[in-house]
């Protein structure tokens, strides 16, 4: 069977992962690099603060 196109993360997409303290985390993806998606946002933060986006791993992520 071929993968579901609509189940493709995507820029906007609303993301879970564990984080490497074993924390379950959710985000929104703002970025996708080769490797990783940059995902919205650290507790407190805005997106438009450096240090705002969590980088995560693209194996790691899957939608919400």
């Amino acid at each position: 069977p071929t993968p579901d196109k609509s189940k493709k993360i995507e820029i906007g997409s609303e993301v879970k992962w564990t984080d490497i303290k074993g924390n379950k985390m959710t985000g929104t993806v703002e970025k996708i690099t080769v490797k990783s998606y940059k995902i919205c946002c650290k507790p407190g933060k805005s997106k438009d603060e450096s240090g705002a986006l969590y980088m995560v791993p693209q194996d790691k992520v899957e939608l919400k």
